[in-house]
């Protein structure tokens, strides 16, 4: 029997972006009576990728890795016979690809198949870095900043306080990449808007286009303050697509739509890239897990997906413990519980790389 989890199944459950209304799993497809789960003895990631024709229809698939090929062919008929109701852009329906996940997993002894798509995840999971990909690979190109102005008046500092601040700003772009509007949705301080309002003003902008036309939007501007240099230096780089990035300790960061979770948690204690064991460890390896952050940034949980022996789940037991984040905050600005997806990556000596999967530039991990 395969499991269908956390995926729209209605079509009135439309995720929206820049004009375009993304596919909705038509869920009375999957399964296919004819596919059997394989077994997974621990748990199985597997990246998809879905090219769909405009009538919703799966055309075609690719998948990595191939080492999980056996359990691809097992749900092979289902996967291509999934139905979507399809991509619309400007009330037309339009081809589509989608990135996806599929989790081969046991529950109670009994095999089973979890289907993710990166819009229809709760807000913390949600993965907005797959929504920009989806988008590119389907033609669009985004909208964003080009320039931003040499000069700044950085706020004071704040670093007692133990979080990173932000400002959260709704701009209006035209088609030729004119700032039409702008407002603060909201800030962690009352003053940093007033800080960023004047790069704003003589920043330089890029429209969305799609399949080579230009078209006004809407977009949003985080940007965030912080007082530790490492972070930002070692962790989270400059983003590339703006030119000639003048700030070492601020962070812009374009989002195409608003979640409830406006600012994730960033790790205080790892320190380029890396966290500190108290010994060595004696072995070498990969895992992942889904964490839990509580509002001290504490990890309170974490699932591993890997089947750990006791050495194994010392050290990562280890590390979670004493991992250290700032809280999540809402858009309401107040600390909220935070799941997201950690990788360790074990090297047999005493550093323990660890990526966060919900960071800029880190939805396939940074090494710093």
């Amino acid at each position: 029997m395969v499991f269908l989890a956390t995926v729209p199944g209605r079509a009135d459950e439309v995720f929206s972006v820049l004009g375009l209304d993304f596919p909705v799993l038509d869920e009375t497809t999957w399964p296919s009576a004819e596919d059997t789960v394989a077994f997974a003895p621990y748990p199985v990631m597997v990246e998809l990728v879905f090219y769909l024709s405009p009538a919703g229809e799966v055309d075609s698939f690719i998948y990595e890795p191939s080492s999980s090929e056996p359990y691809i062919e097992s749900v092979r008929r289902s996967l291509e016979g999934l139905s979507f109701h399809p991509a619309v852009m400007r009330d037309s329906a339009v081809s589509f690809v989608l990135p996806a996940r599929l989790r081969f997993e046991k529950e109670r002894g009994r095999p089973r198949a979890v289907f993710h798509l990166p819009y229809s995840e709760p807000d913390c999971r949600k993965s907005p870095y797959e929504i920009d990909r989806a988008l590119k690979l389907s033609g669009f190109d985004l909208p964003g900043i080009e320039r931003l102005p040499s000069y700044f008046c950085r706020p004071g500092s704040d670093l007692g306080q133990g979080r990173y601040h932000f400002t959260v700003i709704e701009l209006q772009i035209d088609s030729a990449g004119r700032l039409e509007d702008y407002g603060e949705v909201v800030s962690s301080r009352s003053d940093y808007f007033r800080y960023i309002r004047n790069l704003l003003l003589y920043a330089d902008y890029r429209p969305a286009r799609y399949r080579e036309r230009s078209f006004g939007c809407r977009i949003y501007l985080v940007v965030r303050f912080f007082d530790n240099i490492r972070y930002p230096t070692a962790v989270w780089p400059p983003d590339d697509s703006v030119a000639a990035f003048p700030f070492e300790l601020l962070r812009v960061e374009t989002r195409l739509y608003l979640d409830s979770i406006i600012s994730p948690p960033f790790p205080l204690n790892i320190r380029n890239g890396a966290y500190k064991l108290y010994r060595p460890a004696q072995f070498k390896d990969t895992v992942e897990a889904v964490i839990r952050v509580d509002t001290n940034g504490r990890i309170i949980r974490a699932d591993y997906d890997n089947f750990l022996i006791g050495p194994q789940r010392l050290v990562l037991d280890e590390v979670t413990a004493g991992l250290r984040f700032t809280p999540a905050v809402r858009l309401d600005n107040e600390p909220t519980v935070f799941d997201g997806r950690l990788r360790f990556i074990l090297e047999a000596d005493e550093y323990i790389r660890v990526r966060c999967g919900w960071l800029p530039g880190v939805e396939a991990g940074v090494d710093g």
